[in-house]
């Protein structure tokens, strides 16, 4: 997926989504790591979701992804142990 490249490039190279006169620690918006989240979100794949947008947090971006997808989480473990104990 193009998203991912996206984000190891980000990773690798965080001069490659930064300007000279931003402030330190100021990255440009890639839009495409949003959308991966989003998309993993609406097909229920929480876990790789929230791995993802956790990577991105590094860059200034996310933070609210991860907030939503750890309590989403957090409420399907809840579930899938409720749900394990009642067997």
């Amino acid at each position: 997926m193009f998203a991912l490249l996206d984000l190891e490039l980000m990773e690798a190279a965080p001069e490659a989504v930064s300007f000279e006169d931003m402030e330190a620690g100021r990255f440009v918006r890639v839009t495409s790591v949003p959308r991966l989240i989003g998309l993993l979100e609406r097909e229920g794949a929480f876990i790789e979701a929230l791995t993802v947008a956790r990577r991105l947090v590094r860059f200034g971006q996310g933070e609210d992804a991860v907030a939503r997808l750890s309590e989403k989480t957090g409420a399907l473990a809840a579930e899938t142990t409720t749900a394990g104990g009642a067997q």
